[in-house]
């Protein structure tokens, strides 16, 4: 009696991948074209990211990734709970892990590995193109879950101390929009501070000037 021995399309384990939603200050995304010669899922648009070497951590491979395909400089500034990415017309099955991130200079994208990815463009969340990865759309589902008005980061507090934004909520009764930050400069353990989204970008009055409150840097 004969078995059949022949093996499957993909890889025989589950891969460990990573990718980057990167905004840019018009609070576009940035997004790749997978190439006709890709591993898998050709011709859709994704965040850009790869899977994961032997012995790195998630942040650094990301920040690798980013350098290989684009020649970019990240800043991470969010992880999102890994999602499974089943891909099952391939036969292939990632744990992927996403990260929020921007740019850390004024820098723009080049195409490093054209046999992985030959386009990419920043788009508005009202305008994506089409096919998107199947982890993408995840990602931007997840994505839903911040308030883009108020772009991460850091700023800058007028009198000097840098802070950076971990998310926006509301509050529980009145439903008002609060800003929730830390410290960047209490060791070793930073605060948390919360305020009202229309009290941290207030202008206030500093040496006889009117100042931000805060400026995003």
């Amino acid at each position: 009696m004969k078995t059949n021995t022949k093996k499957p399309n993909g890889i025989d384990y589950i891969g460990v991948s990573v990718g980057a939603l990167i905004l840019n200050e018009q609070r576009q995304i940035l997004l790749t074209k997978r190439s006709q010669n890709a591993r898998n899922e050709k011709g859709c648009w994704e965040a850009p990211g790869g899977s994961v070497d032997f012995g790195e951590t998630l942040e650094t491979a990301v920040k690798r990734e980013m350098q290989e395909e684009l020649g970019i400089s990240i800043k991470i500034l969010y992880q999102f709970p890994a999602e499974n990415h089943l891909i099952p017309t391939e036969k292939q099955h990632w744990v992927a892990t996403t990260f929020l991130c921007f740019l850390t200079k004024n820098q723009e994208p080049t195409i490093q590995e054209p046999e992985k990815c030959d386009g990419f463009g920043w788009f508005d969340f009202s305008n994506l193109p089409r096919p998107l990865s199947l982890i993408t759309q995840k990602d931007i589902t997840q994505l839903g879950n911040f308030d883009l008005s108020v772009m991460p980061g850091v700023y800058r507090h007028f009198k000097g101390n840098k802070y950076q934004i971990i998310n926006v909520a509301k509050h529980s009764e009145t439903l008002e929009k609060m800003v929730i930050y830390q410290s960047l400069y209490d060791n070793p353990i930073s605060k948390i501070w919360v305020r009202p989204k229309k009290m941290f970008f207030e202008t206030v009055s500093y040496n006889g000037k009117r100042v931000k409150r805060f400026t995003k840097i």
